[in-house]
């Protein structure tokens, strides 16, 4: 029986070719049709720069751009304009897809407030002067130039000052206030008959009226 071994090679060496050719076609349409088809490969979205803007024109630009918004936060910012935005997530620039969220936090329209406790009075009064002010910086209060008086010790923090009255417990004040430090000149004890920051009979202040 003779066996005819070229013929059954062609037959081998032509399957082989057809599985390869045909692994390579599955291959190329996975990449370049199935995968981008899945993924949108290739069509991205240029993320705006939305700070400065208020919420309707972050409305109309993310709609505009088949992106969505979101209020994540509020804070306050004494250099940006009220009620506009202040921060993003992502960046501006970069690169998302369509339907993606960018997270952003408005400014608000004024300042948040601050009440002050006994715990942080007595962080302030009866200190040094130095470790007053980081203090009253800690609780978001700008402080003025400090007036001093005769007193025992230098630089000792006598009393606080806010508008003109004296900070008492439960009073309450936007941040960002300046606040003004009664500090002891080390001079002696202070004048008795000296009223002139004798502030001991001032109610606490309530917060005036926003402009």
């Amino acid at each position: 029986m003779k066996i005819k071994i070229g013929t059954n090679w062609k037959k081998v060496w032509i399957h082989l070719m057809l599985m390869i050719s045909s692994s390579i076609l599955i291959i190329l349409f996975f990449f370049y049709g199935f995968l981008p088809w899945f993924t949108d490969h290739g069509h991205v979205i240029i993320v705006p720069d939305l700070k400065g803007m208020n919420e309707n024109e972050v409305k109309e630009i993310t709609e505009g751009l088949a992106l969505r918004y979101e209020i994540l936060d509020s804070a306050y910012s004494e250099k940006d304009e009220p009620n506009t935005i202040i921060s993003q997530n992502p960046v501006a620039n970069f690169e998302v897809k369509e339907n993606r969220t960018i997270y952003v936090t408005i400014n608000t329209s004024e300042p948040p407030k601050i009440t002050f406790t006994a715990e942080n009075l007595a962080q302030i009064i009866s200190k040094d002067i130095t470790s007053a002010k980081i203090t009253l910086e800690n609780l978001g209060l700008k402080v003025g130039t400090p007036t001093y008086i005769d007193g025992e010790y230098k630089d000792l923090v006598i009393n606080l000052m806010i508008d003109n009255q004296k900070v008492m417990e439960e009073t309450t004040f936007y941040k960002g206030t300046v606040a003004t430090l009664i500090v002891s000149n080390g001079m002696g004890a202070p004048d008795s008959t000296n009223t002139a920051i004798d502030t001991s009979l001032v109610a606490p202040q309530q917060i005036p009226p926003k402009s």
